[in-house]
């Protein structure tokens, strides 16, 4: 059995991530250029329905005048502090999941940003160094199961949408598992998942038999 983590909303509470860069950003080159770049970021988020924070810096250096408000930007985003950011019981959840056959991380997003969070957060460790990550994670199934065989997947997340397109693929070979936190969890927009936990730390309640029933 090998359970597939997300990252944002899922093991990274990624809204307090946001807060917290956020106010860096305002402190320290001003409102103005802070707005600025996350309007840029929400604008390639609906774009391409994913977060791109390479493409996010590149655009707003092209239209900031002032370049070292530009590097100063830069270096908050890759010189963030993860401390405090992961859910309580993520990395439980983890060692949990090895106990149960294998962890490993899929995760949406682009390869720079999302690569740095996952290694600077303790979660690349965690899962030692199993991870994936894909622009639309559930359009790269059978690339995951040549990355990662095993008999039987369960996918950890906290949009039904994404458990509901694996599940389509993956039939009996997979179950899922919602996680109900993060402001996306709570989105009509999948069908059930196999078993609903509050919070991930609820992860390790969980048990072999209970996930192999919960096809």
């Amino acid at each position: 059995m090998l359970v597939l983590f997300d990252v944002d909303n899922t093991l990274l509470n990624t809204d307090l991530m946001v807060a917290r860069l956020r106010a860096q950003m305002a402190d320290t080159v001003g409102d103005a250029y802070a707005s600025r770049f996350w309007e840029i970021y929400e604008e390639i988020r609906e774009a391409g329905d994913s977060v791109n924070v390479p493409e996010t810096l590149e655009r707003f250096s092209l239209e900031c005048p002032d370049l070292p408000a530009v590097n100063r930007v830069s270096e908050i985003i890759y010189g963030f502090e993860f401390s405090g950011c992961l859910f309580e019981g993520a990395i439980e959840a983890i060692e949990h999941a090895w106990d149960l056959g294998g962890a490993a991380i899929l995760s949406d997003g682009d390869q720079l940003w999302q690569r740095h969070k996952i290694i600077a957060s303790g979660l690349d460790a965690a899962v030692r160094g199993h991870v994936m990550v894909q622009k639309h994670k559930e359009l790269e199934i059978e690339r995951v199961r040549s990355r990662f065989a095993a008999s039987h997947y369960v996918m950890v997340d906290d949009k039904l949408r994404l458990l509901a397109a694996v599940k389509q693929k993956l039939g009996p070979a997979l179950t899922t598992v919602h996680v109900c936190q993060g402001k996306y969890s709570a989105l009509p927009n999948g069908e059930p998942a196999g078993l609903q936990i509050d919070s991930i730390g609820d992860f390790v309640r969980l048990d072999a038999a209970g996930l192999l029933q919960a096809v």
